[in-house]
């Protein structure tokens, strides 16, 4: 008997700490998603506006997202609601910035003959101005350029929202079922609503035949 109660004990003490270990991860990933969030909103001084502007310059006016997917990814990890590795959802979540930086890239209009550009020398003005947060950032010229090379600019956009939409079913652990639940559920409530509006009318329309039959009778 006395085994089997320090036996418990021991499970409980085990329980305990994992939670309280995978309760670190979420707290610590959700703190640096708000100091990245104010690094990129507030520009600052001295090393916090270096950062702020190496960030830009990076990511262009896709800085946001960083800390924003951060944050969700936080708040998705200590409800619960995903299964997976956090380090793996942020490597991913990382990826997915910089598709969203290569799709603004691909989306922004470009000069003219595009095959013709000297990439390398665009690319480094995209990292130059990127601190101006009115581009795409070095990440976003990085993966954009070579995809508008290959593909051309529709073939690019079409590759691009493609692929960050397939990454965010995964960072938010939606499956194929509930995506096509949610997409249901529209045409369930305006079938329901047709339904109720038709049987409304076939009712007054009831109404009325029998108000007509009562006059004839009379």
């Amino acid at each position: 008997m006395p085994r089997k109660i320090s036996s418990n004990k021991k499970l409980s003490s085990k329980v305990k700490n994992k939670s309280s270990q995978s309760a670190v991860g979420p707290l610590l990933l959700f703190g640096m998603g708000l100091l990245l969030f104010f690094l990129v909103i507030v520009p600052g001084e001295n090393i916090w506006l270096w950062i702020h502007n190496f960030i830009f310059s990076l990511l262009g006016v896709c800085a946001i997202l960083l800390p924003i997917l951060l944050i969700c990814i936080a708040v998705l990890e200590a409800f619960g609601k995903s299964a997976n590795n956090l380090k793996l959802k942020i490597s991913v979540a990382l990826v997915i910035i910089v598709f969203a930086c290569s799709l603004f890239f691909v989306f922004v209009p470009k000069p003219e003959n595009v095959q013709n550009i000297n990439w390398f020398s665009y690319i480094v003005s995209q990292y130059k101005q990127g601190f101006l947060s009115k581009n795409s950032g070095l990440f976003g010229a990085l993966m954009g350029a070579p995809m508008i090379w290959a593909f051309g600019t529709l073939g690019a956009r079409i590759t691009n929202i493609i692929i960050l939409f397939v990454l965010t079913m995964f960072v938010t652990g939606t499956t194929l079922i509930e995506l096509f639940r949610a997409f249901s559920q529209p045409a369930k409530i305006i079938k329901h609503k047709i339904e109720d509006k038709n049987a409304g009318a076939a009712e007054v329309k009831n109404r009325k035949t029998l108000d007509i039959d009562v006059n004839i009778g009379e």
